[in-house]
């Protein structure tokens, strides 16, 4: 099966998450509930997916939203299909 082929067939999925990901927009820093859903899904693929400081150096970051900020962004409910 080409990449094509494959796209049809999640092609109901990939609909679903692209309207999910417009239901429920996140300001910059704060796609929390984004990264949940990208990292369970290259998870369930088989990926090691790192996070957080494991991939971030807080000295270099630009713009990044104080704690209150953060906590806000924190409290969406997760994606469910």
């Amino acid at each position: 099966m080409d990449l094509t082929q494959a796209c049809y067939l999640m092609a109901d999925k990939l609909i679903a998450l692209r309207r999910d990901s417009h239901r429920y927009p996140e300001l910059g820093w704060l796609e929390f509930r984004t990264s949940a859903i990208v990292a369970s899904t290259l998870s369930w693929l088989g990926y090691k997916v790192l996070l957080g400081d494991e991939v971030i150096n807080r000295e270099g970051t630009m713009g990044f939203p104080d704690a209150d900020e953060i906590d806000r962004g924190a409290t969406h409910e997760p994606f469910r299909l």
